[in-house]
């Protein structure tokens, strides 16, 4: 038996992904590259107010703040250790890494900051950090920096949706899930890979033959677990009939 991997996250994340999965190529899995969301900037109007320290929950948010002409040594306060990383290569001083949106709250509350904070943060978000923190005391606005917006599957995913073969289906959002189901109904036996309690709710509306979490919200459990569910799909190696297919 062969599977299907279709990776669903914007395109340069979903190529560092999908080169990261030449083992699951060499058991015979096809991987589909098919992202269901492009990250585009959006033009935002600095704070007339002193800021005191920037919350980032994606390096999208790194990466398009740009125009707030932020000095160096910034205090910023991070969720992840990728979007650490490019704080820190833009030259912020990371206060605090987080796993997840919530526990970032949580840890800025036993810390509570003093002065406003300013959250960049993409269009859409899966919870609302501004009003967590406002609630517990700690000032914080938002500006909205970077758009995600829906793509349409490509050919090859939807004909691999519609197949006989199962489908590993990696979701690293609630809302990816909801864009992907949008698009259905589908046929294939789909194998859900969720990067979070929240998104592996969401993908329960695609009818997934099962539906497991990551053991941590990031890229690199959502890798081991990808490479799990395939192996219960390919279990024998098989280097001579590896597929990579385009999106």
């Amino acid at each position: 038996m062969s599977a299907t991997i279709i990776i669903t996250r914007p395109y340069d994340a979903a190529m560092r992904l999908a080169t990261r999965l030449d083992g699951m190529v060499a058991r015979g899995c096809t991987v589909i590259v098919s992202p269901v969301i492009e990250i585009a900037p959006v033009a935002a109007t600095p704070p007339s107010k002193n800021v005191a320290g920037y919350i980032f929950t994606s390096t999208h948010g790194v990466t398009n703040c740009a125009s707030f002409e932020i000095k160096d040594g910034a205090s910023c306060w991070c969720v992840g250790a990728k979007t650490a990383q490019a704080a820190r290569r833009a030259g912020f001083d990371v206060v605090t890494v987080a796993h997840d949106a919530n526990s970032l709250a949580q840890t800025m509350q036993t810390q509570h900051p003093t002065g406003t904070l300013l959250y960049l943060r993409g269009r859409h978000v899966s919870s609302d950090l501004a009003a967590q923190l406002t609630s517990a005391g700690i000032l914080c606005d938002e500006a909205v920096v970077y758009d995600q917006i829906a793509v349409p599957l490509s050919d090859a995913a939807r004909r691999a949706l519609g197949g006989e073969e199962p489908v590993i289906l990696p979701l690293y959002s609630p809302r990816s899930a909801a864009l992907v189901m949008e698009q259905g109904p589908f046929k294939a036996r789909i194998l859900v890979a969720a990067i979070s309690d929240a998104a592996a709710k969401a993908a329960k509306n695609l009818c997934p033959v099962t539906v497991k979490t990551a053991r941590s919200p990031n890229g690199e459990a959502m890798r081991e677990l990808i490479m799990q569910l395939a192996e219960t799909v390919c279990p024998t190696p098989t280097p001579l009939e590896g597929r990579f297919g385009a999106g």
